[in-house]
């Protein structure tokens, strides 16, 4: 048995190295993996961990002497189980081939995990061993082979993981451009409908203003008008009072004005009565009087004389 580890720092964030690993298969820097399919996925309630069981069809294109020797080629199929930690961002591979695994056994565990030093870096780990039995002496020459292929193929991995992230990334950076496109696009839109209801809601405030204002207006014009119905009712009580005291005070000089009046024409009345008498009294005296008498009623005696 033979095994190698090695190990290599993405310089990228765990999210970014773990969705290149979903993109990885199938490549033409590794045609030994012709297919990959997801047979079996499930999530671990207690430890919120999704576990994923793939079938891969492997083909590996060996030496014609050694394809002789062995008397088969190498083709079958082989099973991956991958468990993802999100929580402590870890993504674990385990896989080993199915097909000849009595005579050839290859195992294999990869680890992404977020670096120890730097949360924005990927620190991966690969192990792989392999396993040949039955063929006497040429098995440790196979596995030295399969450990110098495995490393060849694990550089080759590298380098498509590497292009795969740049492929990401710059899909990233398209998308985020054409987002920010949109976004922007959004944005304004949104300012231009958000600056419309607000000249819409101005408006409405205004009119309201208005509406206020003349209410207030009219609100006030009817207290003044309350004001002042009330102030000339007082004003009119005060004048009909004054009026009432000027006519009392009119009427009780004119009944004084009336009754000198009268007083006066009585006494007038009187002397103009006691004149009329004396008039009359001097008239009967002239007319009746004792001369009156004399002259008419002559004594024939006197007259003979």
């Amino acid at each position: 048995m033979r095994e190698m580890i090695r190990t290599h720092t993405y310089c990228h964030d765990w999210d970014t190295v773990t969705s290149a690993f979903w993109l990885k298969y199938p490549n033409e820097s590794q045609p030994h993996v012709q297919e990959i399919h997801t047979v079996e996925r499930s999530i671990d309630e207690e430890t919120k961990i999704m576990k994923l069981t793939r079938l891969v069809c492997i083909d590996y294109a060996l030496p014609g002497w050694i394809e002789r020797l062995i008397n088969f080629r190498l083709k079958g199929h082989a099973v991956e189980n991958i468990d993802i930690d999100l929580d402590n961002r870890k993504l674990t591979l385990k896989g080993r081939n199915l097909s000849f695994w009595n005579c050839f056994k290859v195992e294999e565990e990869c680890v992404y995990e977020a670096h120890p030093e730097n949360t924005e870096w990927t620190l991966f780990t690969q192990t792989q061993r392999y396993t040949v039995s039955g063929f006497d002496r040429v098995n440790e020459y196979l596995e030295n082979y399969c450990i110098t292929k495995g490393k060849d193929a694990a550089g080759k991995g590298l380098g498509v993981m590497n292009s795969r992230i740049s492929r990401i990334q710059g899909e990233w950076e398209d998308r985020l451009d054409s987002w920010g496109g949109e976004l922007k696009g959004i944005y304004k839109n949104a300012i231009t409908r958000v600056e419309a209801e607000l000249q819409d809601i101005e408006h409405s405030i205004e009119h309201k203003v208005d509406e206020l204002k003349d209410e207030f207006k009219q609100f006030k014009f009817k207290d003044m008008r309350v004001k002042t119905m009330q102030t000339l009712r007082e004003e009119k009580r005060q004048l009909e009072q004054k009026l009432h005291n000027l006519t009392h005070k009119k009427s009780a000089s004119a009944a004084i004005a009336i009754e000198s009046c009268i007083s006066d024409t009585i006494d007038t009345n009187k002397q103009l009565a006691e004149s009329a008498m004396n008039g009359i009294g001097r008239i009967r005296e002239r007319m009746f009087g004792p001369a009156f008498w004399r002259n008419h009623f002559r004594n024939p005696f006197t007259h003979a004389n």
